[in-house]
């Protein structure tokens, strides 16, 4: 059976990835929504009356409780769109000519967001350039 975290088309953040597997992606990105952008407690044995428990099921709470019980989760703000869509953003500005700085508070993002994905994007094309220098030299 195909991971379900492999259905859409953006990379999970670790922790939502983590959790995804632990139980399915509809549980991992449900405590997205809900608590994106907290902390949220995972006790080390949920009861139905627990928050996490409320919001995914008690088999799923307690399937995350054996790796997270006890601890905090600090659950990230995800959307696969937002993610796509920042990518695109990132790289207009950038073609436009904008500093990594200025593209990051047009945005509303960290520098090192603008950096890592200007990277990720050099590093793609690099190898699509030797990529097709190497087929076209055979």
């Amino acid at each position: 059976m195909p991971n379900p975290v492999h259905q859409i088309d953006a990379p999970l953040p670790q922790v939502l990835a983590e959790i995804a597997d632990l139980t399915d992606l509809g549980c991992a990105l449900s405590i997205c929504q809900a608590h994106g952008g907290t902390r949220l407690f995972c006790p080390l044995d949920p009861k139905p009356h627990h928050k996490l428990a409320q919001l995914v099921g008690l088999d799923h709470a307690q399937a995350i409780a054996k790796s997270f019980g006890g601890l905090y989760i600090d659950v990230p703000l995800f959307s696969a769109h937002k993610t796509r869509e920042l990518n695109r953003s990132i790289n207009v500005l950038a073609t436009r000519g904008l500093t990594r700085a200025d593209i990051a508070r047009e945005l509303g993002v960290t520098e090192r967001t603008v950096y890592r994905h200007l990277a990720d994007t050099a590093d793609q094309r690099q190898t699509d350039l030797e990529d097709w220098l190497n087929a076209a030299s055979n």
